[in-house]
């Protein structure tokens, strides 16, 4: 395993894996200001198994695992040697994509030591500004001196494992950018939306009602106020687990509806997202 010093080395990687092959298959989409951050902080390693070069981005408590691989058969060929390259680390992995097709990566990580941990789906819908509507809470903009409790509340309320919760950093740039929207009631957090802005498409990458300020109309206001920033965006997006059926319910009553794209997650540890087993 070595530690990756800059992007160009992540570039070359992939290049030569790609490099004359049809049927290349990859998780890892390149997303240079993050790949940067990583790499300044020392968290992006690689390690190259036959045609296949494994990315790791490690974590406090796990490391995120892409691969990027010449084809379905050598991905196989190269997970079977992973495990004994690499002992005691606790991988997490997405593999994205459309079913049924994607199912076929899932079972090939199953063969291979991994287990699923669970499964999102992503929603969209296309912008309507004659339904937006006002909030009826005041919305401001998350500031600096709030970035701590807003990863508390997020470390709290989200699980890490599947739905990524972001650095410091990101928090900071999210602030800087006006894309962390909030409600604060007697000086606390209520609830938040946290989104990007990319291009024609909006990604609503957070939405959280505090328990104590629940049935108080502050998610929908919150919503809303997402809505209203997303205006001159073609479409909003959102992922969200797919036993999370109140969730789903509330995102449809928004016009949002799902897609057949789906995030499979994955860890090589037998353990499941917890409200898959009740």
């Amino acid at each position: 395993m070595i530690k990756i010093t800059c992007i160009s080395e992540v570039q070359y990687e992939i290049k030569a894996v790609k490099e004359n092959n049809k049927s290349f298959i990859t998780n890892f989409y390149l997303e240079i200001d993050k790949m940067k951050t990583w790499i300044k902080d020392g968290e992006l390693y690689k390690i190259r198994i036959g045609s296949t070069v494994f990315f790791l981005k490690k974590d406090a408590e796990f490391s995120f695992l892409f691969y990027s691989s010449s084809s379905f058969e050598a991905l196989g060929d190269s997970l079977s040697i992973l495990n004994s390259k690499i002992n005691n680390i606790f991988f997490v992995i997405d593999i994205i994509g459309k079913e049924p097709n994607i199912l076929l990566l899932v079972s090939l990580f199953k063969q291979h030591g991994f287990y699923l941990y669970t499964s999102l789906t992503r929603m969209s819908r296309l912008t309507d500004v004659s339904k937006h509507q006002k909030p009826i809470h005041k919305i401001t903009n998350a500031d600096s001196s709030q970035i701590k409790v807003i990863i508390n509340l997020l470390h709290k309320y989200f699980d890490p494992l599947a739905e990524q919760l972001p650095t410091y950093k990101e928090i900071n740039n999210w602030i800087k950018l006006n894309q962390i929207l909030i409600i604060e009631v007697k000086e606390e957090i209520a609830g938040l939306v946290i989104f990007d802005l990319i291009g024609v498409t909006s990604y609503l990458r957070y939405w959280f009602v505090n328990p104590n300020y629940r049935n108080r109309k502050i998610g929908s206001s919150l919503l809303s106020s997402f809505f209203i920033k997303s205006a001159k965006t073609k479409r909003q997006l959102f992922w969200v687990i797919r036993t999370n059926e109140n969730a789903i319910k509330r995102y449809m009553h928004y016009d949002f509806q799902e897609e057949n794209l789906y995030d499979y997650i994955l860890t090589n540890k037998n353990i499941q997202y917890e409200t898959e087993n009740n």
